[in-house]
């Protein structure tokens, strides 16, 4: 946590690259990639695919997969 924390917090700005997005009734796969920015210059790409369940009306599940690899190199 603490090295995820270091990323986070410190991030200057982020932004969303949408991708593919699969559903059914209830549950949805979403494919997308963040660029992430640092105030020193430094920038990752993070390729995310995120899992969605949504049962009357309310979120229920949320789960992101994701390489933590790309922001330990």
């Amino acid at each position: 946590m603490k090295r995820i924390r270091i990323a986070f917090d410190q991030l200057s700005a982020y932004e969303n690259f949408p991708g593919l997005l699969l559903t059914n009734d209830t549950d949805a796969m979403y494919e997308h990639h963040e660029e992430w920015h640092w105030p020193t210059g430094e920038s990752a790409i993070n390729r995310f695919v995120s899992v969605h369940r949504v049962e009357n009306g309310k979120i229920t599940l949320w789960k992101d997969y994701w390489d933590l690899a790309t922001l330990v190199n």
